[in-house]
């Protein structure tokens, strides 16, 4: 005969058994918590709650994270993609995350596709990561995205569809990608553009037509490029560096004027800046043409913060006086600047 505390016993564990936990949170918690997650294991995560299989809350996030690493193939890939876009609330998309580091076989079709999506559902956000030895042409259709603010490209390799004239871009961000062709930016509203590590290929020019643009990031490798940028009167922030370190020593004697020059022209073109940060590799090249540089105009005239810093450890900064006074001669407070880089010379150990 069972005695009344095991009936007890009984009866909590079987109340406990029944209770869905998972689904007495707050939708607010869950959908946080969908979030977090690639959306083959959000969708995934239906199994686990009444609630999450009834409402189908992973058709509701406002943010798809696609993850192809996480399936065999690709063919596998994008049978799950074509589901996905076709059983998705549409009406929430914010934004899209599209990252690959390890299928090797993407194509053209499938990037258009996500691009396409991200067109026709106003989505505002757009990244796109794919593998370094991938090859794309961004679709013209990515400057019909009415609502887009954001665009990242990551490790791809791709070109411009000509000039790229976007209405409502905000912030571009190009992170160790690989150009192929001229950039050329017309986009009113662009407030941050960052190309960061980025290897430049068969570029020859880059402009920037952003009347709006504040922050300005450029890391990159060569320096033979024609850069312009028109019509950024609202610069303030803007760093120069080059990725890898630019080594002066593996550079042709005679070649190096030809960089330093267009050094000099890149710095002329940033003139309205109020804040510049610039690499040690950028110092060693200006280096190279101090005689030149005392009959040189300093082109800012509204700099108030200058910074430079070391690109890798072993690094030493020598300033030359003549690449201080072409640097910080032509603000009001050049005085001021000149005490900053003060704590950054340094002498050859």
């Amino acid at each position: 005969m069972e005695s009344v505390a095991d009936t007890e016993k009984d009866s909590v564990r079987s109340k406990s058994i029944t209770i869905d936990r998972l689904s007495d949170l707050p939708e607010g918690i869950l959908m946080y918590i969908l979030r977090l997650m690639e959306m083959k294991d959000a969708i995934c995560t239906s199994i686990l709650s009444k609630q999450w299989y009834q409402a189908h809350l992973w058709s509701q996030l406002p943010s798809l994270y696609l993850d192809a690493d996480s399936f065999d193939d690709l063919d596998a890939f994008q049978y799950f993609l074509f589901g996905l876009f076709t059983h998705y609330d549409k009406s929430k998309l914010y934004s899209i995350r599209y990252f690959n580091n390890e299928l090797d076989d993407v194509d053209n079709r499938l990037l258009e596709t996500i691009v396409d999506y991200a067109a026709s559902n106003d989505v505002e956000l757009l990244w796109l990561k794919c593998p370094e030895v991938f090859y794309f042409r961004l679709p013209p259709r990515l400057q019909a995205c009415r609502f887009l603010t954001q665009l990242t490209l990551e490790q791809i390799r791709f070109n411009f569809p000509g000039p790229f004239v976007s209405r409502s871009m905000k912030s571009i961000y190009l992170d160790v990608a690989t150009i192929d062709n001229d950039i050329v930016l017309v986009c009113e509203n662009l407030e941050k553009f960052f190309m960061m590590e980025c290897a430049i290929c068969d570029t020859r020019k880059i402009v920037i037509d952003a009347p709006k643009l504040v922050i300005l990031d450029i890391q990159y490798e060569r320096l033979d490029d024609d850069f312009k940028e028109d019509m950024c009167p609202n610069l303030e922030s803007t760093t120069i560096s080059f990725y890898n370190s630019l080594k002066i020593e593996n550079i042709e004697e005679v070649q190096r004027p030809k960089y330093a020059h267009h050094l000099v022209k890149l710095l002329k073109e940033v003139r309205d800046a109020k804040s510049l940060t610039l690499s040690s590799g950028v110092i060693k090249v200006l280096s190279l043409i101090t005689e030149q540089l005392k009959s040189v105009p300093s082109p800012f005239h509204n700099l108030e913060y200058l910074h430079v810093y070391k690109e890798f450890m072993k690094d030493y900064i020598i300033i030359p006086p003549e690449v201080e006074n072409y640097l910080v001669k032509g603000s009001p407070n050049a005085s001021e600047l000149s005490k900053g880089l003060e704590s950054v010379k340094e002498m050859p150990k």
